[in-house]
């Protein structure tokens, strides 16, 4: 199938409930596995961001999904489940962190991953923590994503609109949204579809 669809709203906007309903609707059709991408660094979190992935958490609960943790190094997924055993990676659960040195050369695999659906929530946590997180030594975002959506059955990504404030912010701050604005429209242009969710209602861009 080969499908991107980039999602994007607000805070609060109900984006993430609308892309989990997408995701779980087309891995139905397709008969394969659903993975959640999980960005969030796992490091000191305050109590809302906390409250919010435990809402999160409770809302794919029993919904088969499985949870990949990824806070840096998107290409390291499709590494990972690639020679991974199909009896791991179709289980409901969470795999472990993915490495960025695992083989690719397992044929069946490759057949499972085409009829897989991914969403990865979302694109500014990635994007942040490749900024800072990495001493300097960012990961490319861009071409893996497309490359794991050109070979999975679906990649649902979630974005955040943060550059419609009109608010200057400090130097490091605005270049910060101009580099990740302009990631996400690279992927936006590259998606089959594009969807914003606004007050909860979903707006198809293209």
């Amino acid at each position: 199938m080969g499908k991107l669809i980039f999602i994007t709203g607000g805070a609060g906007s109900g984006k993430s409930e609308y892309a989990e309903q997408r995701a779980e609707q087309l891995a139905a059709e397709l008969g394969g596995p659903l993975y959640y991408i999980a960005t969030m660094d796992p490091g000191p979190r305050d109590p809302d961001t906390v409250a919010r992935i435990a809402k999160h958490q409770r809302r794919r609960a029993d919904k088969g999904y499985t949870t990949i943790e990824c806070p840096t190094n998107i290409a390291s997924v499709r590494a990972q489940l690639l020679q991974t055993p199909a009896s791991v990676s179709t289980h409901r659960g969470t795999l472990p962190r993915p490495s960025a040195t695992a083989p690719c050369t397992d044929s069946m695999d490759s057949q499972r991953l085409s009829h897989a659906v991914f969403l990865l929530e979302d694109l500014t946590n990635l994007y942040a923590n490749e900024v800072y997180g990495t001493a300097g030594h960012p990961h490319a975002i861009v071409a893996p994503i497309l490359q794991l959506a050109a070979e999975a059955g679906v990649v649902i990504l979630v974005a955040n609109e943060l550059y419609r404030d009109g608010i200057r912010y400090a130097e490091e701050t605005d270049r910060f949204l101009r580099e990740l604005s302009a990631r996400a429209r690279k992927l936006a242009a590259a998606a089959e579809e594009a969807v914003e969710v606004v007050y909860g209602i979903p707006v198809r861009l293209k």
